[in-house]
């Protein structure tokens, strides 16, 4: 089953492609205040929120972008506070995807669990107002615009999951928990339990203004820092 938005993002059952025009910031650590100034944050207008994303970076970001675009930057994209308005306020203003050389943890967490694809792509030559397409599944980006091609972090499957299903809110209404590949055992628990694989260590659920998301520690694996 296919979804399009802007006819141009494409959500399958285990795989999501997305063609898309880039917006490209090539500055390391753009922190969660850049993305969305805490004085903008006490709303849960999503307009409001997607008004004023990225305006200290480029204070015509909000009234260039277009639904379905993509957002470009460099190392350490989100670092910063946790704050969940940061994924909120990119993905309000119609970015379709995030592609940076690395994520603060924090913010590809927040990103995957309110619905935001991210992935990493180390080396490029993505220039803004190209053409990209994205396939999460296989952790391919495509350059259309310059017939290029470029090797991305390959998203793990429960991730593209999430991602299908809106965020980690209806992934968790739709199958109550993480929801195994076939053939593989695994005894039962509950969606928030901390021994469940799909959940980092010493998780807890918090509210985030009307809200609950999800918090945890640090992800050893990510490369990205939550501070400057």
């Amino acid at each position: 089953m296919k979804k399009e938005i802007g006819d141009r993002l494409y959500h399958r059952k285990t795989k999501i492609k997305i063609m898309t025009t880039a917006h490209v910031y090539p500055v390391d650590n753009i922190d969660t205040d850049r993305i969305i100034p805490g004085k903008y944050t006490k709303t849960l207008d999503m307009s409001a929120l997607a008004s004023h994303v990225l305006e200290d970076l480029d204070p015509e970001f909000a009234k260039k972008v277009q639904q379905g675009d993509i957002l470009v930057a460099g190392n350490n994209f989100g670092c910063g506070s946790s704050r969940e308005q940061a994924p909120i306020a990119i993905k309000a203003a119609g970015i379709s995807v995030v592609v940076a050389k690395t994520f603060a943890r924090i913010f590809y967490r927040n990103a995957i669990n309110i619905g935001l694809p991210v992935i990493e792509v180390e080396h490029h030559n993505i220039q803004s107002g190209d053409s990209i397409s994205v396939d999460l599944e296989n952790g391919i980006v495509t350059n259309h615009t310059r017939n290029e091609t470029y090797q991305a972090t390959k998203m793990p499957q429960q991730m593209i999951e999430i991602l299908n299903a809106g965020g980690l809110v209806n992934y968790l209404v739709k199958h109550g928990d993480y929801v195994a590949k076939p053939g593989v055992q695994r005894r039962s628990r509950s969606a928030y339990d901390p021994s469940n694989p799909l959940l980092p260590s010493h998780p807890r659920i918090q509210p985030c203004g009307a809200r609950s998301c999800l918090r945890a520690g640090p992800r050893r694996s990510w490369r990205g820092s939550d501070s400057h």
